[in-house]
């Protein structure tokens, strides 16, 4: 069976081009409203499934630069930028660019003129160690990382046995993973493994159990799967309440206390099922 990935890479720039709207309209709002989180959050979530994404698909230019991009919306989320009209302006002109870059991987659109000059004014903010390197861009405040409330995620991968005939690679997955927070533990399962004369090199047979201390909202890994293949599905379950860095200490002194929440699992039907014949 041929299977055919052009399919795919449509629905990624489908769902690129919404989250660049979603981006340029939190961005809009947020010159009105420069500490407000929820846009942020939203910013960032969107720069965060482009760039998880095209580099699945291979889309190098666009994974560099949301790369250098989401570590500057980082810093804004743990307070050490506070937007303002300068910095503003820098995102939606990166949210210009990107949308140049998917043009030119797409449909073979010149890349952006700019592209070099706003690539390295976001490398030149995030190299800043200190305010006055970034003062024209931005204004630092304390950061805010011991407010930063974490919780730990059992996040379960199970790949359909067609998974890497869609162009797809579990490694760039769990790496994503292991952005969003820290892996306290990471388990494999191999029981769908086959005896040496049965096994087929293009298909998947391990399936991946992790266990990660995150301060970033479900949402976020939800978002790493967004392109999986129908047959594929992975679920994410809270295991332990959100707690402060300084209610972990007091936990660790007394021992374990962890609440169990709703078990989500989702088939990744995001993309339309294989064809057959």
């Amino acid at each position: 069976m041929q299977i055919d990935v052009s399919r795919f890479r449509a629905a990624f720039y489908v769902e690129a081009a919404e989250h660049l709207e979603h981006m340029e309209a939190a961005l809009l709002q947020l010159e009105d409203a420069p500490r407000d989180m929820e846009l942020l959050n939203t910013i960032f979530r969107a720069a965060h499934s482009i760039k998880g994404a095209s580099t699945t698909f291979g889309i190098e230019e666009v994974g560099k630069f949301t790369h250098v991009l989401e570590t500057l919306l980082e810093r804004m989320r743990d307070g050490v930028l506070q937007a303002n009209s300068e910095l503003i302006e820098l995102l939606l002109t990166s949210v210009d660019v990107i949308t140049g870059l998917l043009a030119n991987a797409k449909d073979g659109a010149p890349l952006p003129e700019n592209l070099a000059i706003v690539f390295g004014e976001l490398q030149r903010i995030n190299g800043a160690e200190t305010a006055t390197t970034a003062e024209s861009m931005a204004t630092p405040l304390p950061r805010q990382e011991e407010n930063v409330p974490l919780r730990r995620y059992r996040v379960t991968l199970n790949p359909s046995r067609e998974f890497y005939r869609f162009g797809q690679e579990p490694l760039l997955l769990l790496r994503e993973l292991q952005d969003l927070g820290r892996v306290v533990e990471l388990k494999v399962d191999a029981s769908k493994l086959p005896c040496l004369d049965e096994l087929h090199p293009e298909d998947c047979y391990l399936s991946w159990t992790l266990d990660i201390e995150s301060g970033q909202e479900g949402q976020a890994f939800h978002d790493v799967f967004m392109f999986l293949d129908a047959g594929s599905k992975y679920s994410v379950d809270v295991c332990e309440a959100a707690l402060t860095p300084a209610d972990q200490e007091a936990t660790t002194a007394s021992g374990p206390s962890g609440v169990d929440a709703a078990h989500v699992e989702q088939p990744a039907n995001a993309l339309p099922a294989s064809p057959t014949g």
